[in-house]
């Protein structure tokens, strides 16, 4: 249970970025620092954190309802939050921005991050269960 409950609060998340990132990009691009002044900025803009995150959202959604890729989407979870929290944290040391600037987006991806790895550890017990 607790799998599906992590792999359903990771997919409204990524599906409320997607939404957002998609439908009012110009809410969210200031928020990190982007303008979003020509087309192609926008466009990139909605590529990278719209398209992306409601293709995750879908892969999520479908673990949900296919026991099959819940492991490989928790497994996701955990891997690329874990990435985005080294990343953010080797930002924060070679880049003048500011513990502030990005407190809230590192501490979303670092309980994305945990949430993840409890969860992958939670199904890959529950399915080694299974098959013993």
């Amino acid at each position: 249970m607790m799998p599906q409950l992590i792999l359903g609060v990771a997919t409204l998340y990524a599906a409320a970025q997607a939404y957002l990132c998609l439908a009012r990009p110009e809410l969210v691009a200031p928020v990190l620092g982007l303008t979003l002044d020509t087309p192609l900025a926008r466009s990139e803009f909605m590529t990278a954190y719209g398209g992306i995150y409601a293709g995750i959202a879908v892969f999520w959604a479908a673990g949900l309802v296919r026991g099959t890729l819940r492991e490989g989407g928790l497994a996701f979870l955990a891997l690329a939050a874990t990435g985005a929290v080294l990343a953010r944290l080797w930002t924060l040391v070679v880049l003048p921005l500011g513990v502030g600037a990005v407190a809230a987006v590192l501490a979303a991806e670092v309980v994305l991050a945990v949430l993840g790895w409890l969860g992958w550890r939670a199904e890959w017990r529950r399915t080694l269960r299974a098959t013993v």
